[in-house]
């Protein structure tokens, strides 16, 4: 019940605050007879060193305030410098892999001019043996040539020689006749 007249007394002299800071309403209280001076002073040295704590803090706040301005660039100067380390890391990492990606497609196409060179060298050594073998055979022909012309002049020479004997022989014995001899060819 006390609490609830209280609370009564206090909505009425205006909603009295509990915080040691509020003196409204002190005055009309039977207890400040002469103790109201001190709590005056109490107050007035409290809120005198609040205002000073307020001013010390601005003082402390503005002093600092440049420092931290100045700390707070070089940071942020350093984390652009990492960023930028970072990004031309990232650059760099970027064209090792294109040059990467880049050797890898000229070493398959190394790799195929490879195999089309080993196929054509195999080819090749296939077109060196059969030219072998055609030289070979080339030259048992040029031999059988030239043994056949020299069969042939040989047989030409026989043959003249043969048709001369066979013309004196017909010249000397008129019943043969050299036409009967000779074979048409």
């Amino acid at each position: 019940m006390k609490v609830k007249e209280k609370r009564e007394t206090e909505e009425k002299r205006g909603g009295a605050s509990t915080f040691l800071t509020s003196v409204k309403g002190l005055r009309d209280c039977p207890l400040a007879d002469g103790k109201m001076q001190v709590i005056d002073k109490m107050h007035k040295d409290l809120n005198s060193e609040v205002d000073h704590a307020n001013e010390y803090m601005n003082t402390v706040i503005s002093s600092y305030q440049d420092d931290m301005l100045l700390a707070y660039k070089l940071e942020m100067q350093n984390v652009y410098k990492d960023y930028k380390q970072m990004n031309d890391k990232l650059e760099k990492a970027k064209e090792e892999r294109r040059n990467n990606e880049q050797l890898k497609a000229l070493k398959e196409e190394l790799g195929w001019f490879r195999d089309e060179a080993l196929k054509l060298h195999d080819r090749c050594e296939e077109q060196k043996e059969m030219i072998a073998k055609m030289k070979g055979t080339l030259d048992i022909l040029e031999e059988d040539k030239q043994y056949f012309q020299q069969q042939l002049i040989k047989s030409k020479k026989v043959s003249k020689k043969l048709t001369t004997q066979l013309q004196e022989y017909t010249q000397r014995f008129p019943e043969f006749r050299f036409e009967d001899f000779v074979v048409e060819q």
